[in-house]
């Protein structure tokens, strides 16, 4: 599935004081009614298990100025870092952190767990949303993160 370009996101969570973070590509849309949103997570993933206790996340959009992140929180080793600590603003009504300038924030509550074998699907309704930045997404597609060119007007 790899052939099918997505946008990057930051998905994070906290369960007191520290927090766990991870790199997804698989985040959309499942609701016209109700904002409720679907991300897919290994089930051994430490950020699916912080979720499972706290019950609330948030999904960080990525700008393509942002590759070096994805990558980072990509990596299945990644540990929580406190120099990494001000890459996230923790201090939200929505009691979740997100990452500082990325495209846009969605603030969201577990709502349900679907367990396959190897990942988990994790559907949530949306609290809140607050757009940070007028940039371009950070696309990831056939391994490789890219960016788009820039935007045309729409045809009428």
């Amino acid at each position: 599935m790899s052939n099918v370009p997505n946008c990057v996101s930051i998905i994070s969570a906290s369960n007191g004081d520290e927090f766990q973070a991870c790199t997804v590509s698989s985040f959309i849309s499942i609701d016209v009614e109700m904002p409720k949103t679907l991300i897919v997570l290994r089930n051994e993933s430490r950020t699916l298990s912080t979720i499972k206790q706290s019950k609330f996340y948030s999904v960080s959009l990525l700008s393509q100025a942002q590759n070096e992140i994805a990558n980072f929180f990509s990596a299945k080793t990644t540990q929580h870092n406190t120099h990494l600590d001000s890459l996230f603003n923790k201090d939200n009504k929505y009691a979740s952190p997100f990452l500082k300038k990325c495209m846009q924030v969605c603030f969201c509550k577990l709502d349900s767990i679907i367990e396959l074998e190897n990942a988990s699907l994790i559907i949530g309704t949306v609290l809140g949303v607050d757009s940070q930045a007028k940039e371009m997404p950070l696309i990831y597609w056939s391994r490789m993160y890219y960016s788009l060119g820039t935007p045309s007007e729409a045809s009428s």
